[in-house]
C-alpha cells in the first residue's frame, strides 16, 4: 500500500482486484482470491484490541458543546473554564489559603517512565516493532550513519481525522443550530486540538515522529507515536524514549547502548529540564535551543552545581522554597527573620561581595528555580554557540520534511479511527525503508 501510495483499505481492495500483475507479486493464483475488506479490518482489530483504547480515552475528547461555529465555542468554553478556576483560585488565597499547582504533567510521567522495567505491549509498541525491523535493515545496508553521530530528530503535529468536524446533534430541538446540546462525532476516538503555526482548531489526533538523520542523505523514520490532542508533546517525546529504551533496538545492532544514537534534536517546544533529564538519562546529548527566560539566567552568570544555585558573585544561594517549577533560591544577603508569628525579609548588604548590589530593592532578590536537569540544560555537553550545535540542530528539519510527506494532500491517510489511521500511517513509515532500499541498490548496480 505504502509503495503504490494507496492511502485507504478499499482502494487497496479495488486496485487488487483490478490489476492483473498486482495479486501475484503478493502471492496469490487470481485477483479473485485476495482479501476481502473485512479481512484486513479483522486483522488489524485483533492485535489493537480496540475495546480497550476506547475506555482509556477520555470521554471530553468525543463530545463537544457549540452552537454555530464549533471552533469560536470550543475556545470560548475553555477559556470559561479557566476563568473559573482563576475566580476559585484567588476566592481561596483572600481567605489565607493559598493554593499551589500541582506537579504538570511532564514530571508525572518523567517518574512513570524511570521505574519501568519494559515498555508496555500495547498496540503501538508492536506496530513500532514492525517499523524497527525496517529501521535495522536500513542500518545493516548503510543508509544511516553510526550510532556515534546518529541523531534523533522529535517533533509532533495535528493529524486532522476524517469525520465531519461539526458533528451530529441527536436532539429534538426545534432550534438545533441555536441549542446547547451535544454533539456526537462519527470518529469516538479523535479530539479538538489547537495549532498555534496556524491559528487554527483541528479535529484529529496528534502524531509524535523520531526521524533519524545523519550525515548520509537519507532521513528514515524510526518510531511513531499517536495519541490524543490533548496531549502534549513533551510527555510524548518522554514516553517515545522510554518505548525506544526497551524495544532491543541497541541489542539487535550488537550495541551496548540501549538507544544506539548520539544525539537528541528538537525544536523549542522542547527546551525543558525533564525532557533534558531522561535524554541524559538513556545516554543522549541533547541540542535544544535556551528559551528566553532563562537566557536572562545565564546572562546573570548563575552556575548550578550538586542542585545548588551560585549568584554572579559566586556565593551559594539560599533555599526558598519548592513547587512545580521546582526548588526554588533565593539572594545569600536576603536574612529571614521572625516576628508577630510571621516572617519577614531584611537586605544585608554587608553578605553581598559584589560592589553594587544586583536588585537593591527586592526584599528576596533574584530567585533560581532548580529542577532534575536544570544543570546539564543550562551548561549542555555541546554549547549552544558552537559550530558543531548548529549543524546538528539544522538536521531537525528531517522531522520536518517526513510531515510533509505524510501529509501530502493528495495522498494523505484519511480514517475516522484512531487504530486504523495508525496502522496505515506506520505501512507508510516502512515504505519509506523500502524505498530508500531500492534506491541503494540501483545505485550500487550502476
Amino acid at each position: 500500500m505504502g509503495l503504490y501510495n494507496v492511502s485507504s483499505i478499499n482502494q487497496w481492495h479495488k486496485k487488487l482486484r483490478s490489476s492483473s500483475t498486482l495479486y501475484q507479486i503478493i502471492g496469490y493464483a487470481s485477483a479473485q482470491q485476495t482479501p476481502a475488506v473485512a479481512t484486513y479490518y479483522n486483522f488489524i482489530y485483533r492485535i489493537v484490541q480496540f475495546y480497550t483504547l476506547c475506555e482509556e480515552l477520555p470521554k471530553e475528547l468525543h463530545v463537544n458543546k457549540t452552537e454555530q461555529d464549533v471552533f469560536r465555542i470550543h475556545k470560548s468554553v475553555a477559556r470559561t473554564n479557566i476563568d473559573s478556576k482563576r475566580k476559585k483560585r484567588l476566592a481561596k488565597s483572600k481567605m489565607g489559603k493559598t493554593v499551589y499547582r500541582k506537579n504538570n504533567v511532564c514530571d508525572d510521567k518523567v517518574k512513570e517512565v524511570l521505574k519501568r522495567t519494559q515498555a508496555p505491549q500495547d498496540f503501538i509498541q508492536i506496530l513500532n516493532q514492525w517499523l524497527l525491523e525496517a529501521v535495522v535493515q536500513s542500518q545493516e545496508y548503510g543508509l544511516l550513519n553510526s550510532i556515534h553521530d546518529l541523531s534523533l530528530c522529535v517533533d509532533g503535529t495535528l493529524y486532522p481525522s476524517a469525520c465531519h468536524r461539526y458533528g451530529k446533534k441527536q436532539c429534538e430541538c426545534s432550534f438545533k443550530e441555536r441549542c446547547q446540546c451535544v454533539r456526537h462525532y462519527s470518529d469516538p476516538t479523535a479530539g479538538w486540538g489547537y495549532s498555534k503555526t496556524k491559528n487554527e482548531f483541528v479535529f484529529g489526533h496528534r502524531l509524535h515522529a523520531v526521524v533519524a538523520k545523519g550525515d548520509e542523505v537519507h532521513d528514515l523514520p524510526i518510531q511513531l507515536y499517536m495519541n490524543s490532542p490533548l496531549m502534549g508533546e513533551v510527555p510524548m517525546a518522554i514516553e517515545g524514549l522510554s518505548r525506544l529504551k526497551y524495544s532491543l533496538w541497541g541489542k539487535k545492532l550488537g550495541s551496548r547502548k540501549s538507544i544506539p544514537a548520539s544525539h537528541f534534536v528538537g525544536d523549542l517546544g522542547y527546551s525543558y529540564a525533564s525532557v533534558q533529564q531522561v535524554a541524559n538519562h538513556y545516554g543522549l546529548k541533547t541540542v535544544l535551543l535556551l528559551p528566553e527566560q532563562l537566557k536572562r539566567k545565564e546572562s546573570r552568570s548563575i552556575n548550578i552545581q550538586n542542585g545548588i544555585p551560585s549568584c554572579k558573585s559566586g556565593q551559594v544561594m539560599k533555599y526558598h522554597f519548592a513547587d512545580y517549577r521546582g526548588a526554588c533560591y533565593r539572594c545569600p544577603a536576603r536574612v529571614a527573620k521572625r516576628s508577630g508569628g510571621t516572617f519577614r525579609y531584611e537586605i544585608d548588604a554587608s553578605r553581598c561581595e559584589l560592589p553594587v548590589m544586583c536588585d537593591a530593592e527586592s526584599k528576596i532578590g533574584p530567585t533560581v528555580y532548580v529542577r532534575d536537569g536544570s544543570e546539564r540544560f543550562l551548561k549542555p555537553e555541546i554549547e549552544r554557540d558552537s559550530e558543531l550545535f548548529g549543524i546538528l540542530y539544522k538536521r531537525r528539519m528531517a522531522v520536518e520534511r517526513f510531515f510533509s510527506r505524510v501529509k501530502q494532500k493528495n495522498k494523505m491517510i484519511l480514517s475516522r479511527r484512531l487504530p486504523i489511521l495508525f496502522f496505515l500511517l506506520m505501512i507508510k513509515a516502512i515504505s519509506f525503508h523500502v524505498k530508500a532500499w531500492d534506491t541503494e541498490i540501483w545505485s550500487d548496480l550502476i
